[in-house]
């Protein structure tokens, strides 16, 4: 396993061209690290020059894109919704552990894996915080393939000596629509991640230095938030990583318009 030095690190983006990886990768290059933008659509981010077309099931390419890489970002994911065997094969479970795997072999430091909050229900009540290390109760199929992923990054930071961060992102909008969705209730205005935190959170997380080397953290990412004292916990991504939120939806994302009156 290599060591992270010294700023700025060399970093990968698996799923660069989704609304979360251009965050990612808008973040890292803000920072001025170097971004390897990694995607099965051949559609780069601005600024991403380095940019492979690759499918995260292919366990040889992508071993071949990732060497030299310090920070693996992994952001690509099965579809949400649909026939179940559609959401349990390819990235999902082959995909996630390639990425392991090639990360692994390719000696990085870091793993960064997105899960989801569904592996933990009960996100309805407000009046409690759910924090990180609550009994998984999975609201989906799509969240036991996160708890996979969850339980498999435990596997390699045990077995490969990987320092691995698990981050359960909020709800970060991809259109004026679901923007309008977000804001129908509190219990979702409180999980909104805006692209400009969700910049600003790859960018703590490339950067902290108080991750266990090897080791796993888990960590839910939000933007500010309307009620601080229910729903996800926060506390973790600000110790760990300096990560706060400071958008309120729909702050935030500079390519959405909305209509609050609508």
């Amino acid at each position: 396993m290599t060591d992270i030095c010294e700023l700025p690190r060399r970093v990968a983006v698996l799923g660069a061209a989704g609304t979360i990886g251009k965050a990612a990768c808008a973040g890292c290059l803000e920072r001025g690290h170097s971004v390897r933008g990694i995607d099965i659509v051949d559609r780069p981010p601005p600024g991403i020059d380095d940019f492979h077309v690759i499918d995260v099931c292919d366990a040889i390419a992508l071993k071949n894109v990732l060497e030299g890489i310090e920070i693996v970002i992994h952001l690509t994911w099965g579809s949400l919704e649909g026939d179940p065997r559609d959401i349990l094969h390819g990235p999902s479970f082959l995909g996630v552990w390639n990425v392991c795997n090639a990360s692994a072999e390719c000696g990085a430091a870091r793993l960064i894996l997105t899960s989801t909050g569904q592996v933990v229900g009960n996100t309805e009540a407000q009046d409690q915080i759910v924090r990180a290390d609550a009994p998984y109760t999975p609201e989906s199929v799509y969240g036991v393939t996160k708890i996979f992923l969850e339980c498999l990054g435990h596997l390699y930071a045990e077995t490969h000596d990987l320092s691995i961060l698990i981050l359960r992102p909020g709800w970060m909008p991809d259109s004026s629509d679901t923007m309008q969705k977000i804001g129908k209730s509190l219990r979702t205005r409180n999980m909104y991640l805006s692209f400009n935190d969700a910049a600003r959170f790859f960018a703590c997380a490339v950067e902290t230095d108080r991750l266990p080397s090897p080791g796993v953290e888990v960590v839910y990412v939000q933007s500010r938030g309307e009620k601080l004292d229910g729903g996800f916990d926060r506390e973790p991504a600000r110790r760990l990583l300096g990560y706060e939120g400071r958008d309120e939806w729909p702050e935030g994302c500079p390519d959405i318009a909305i209509d609050e009156d609508s």
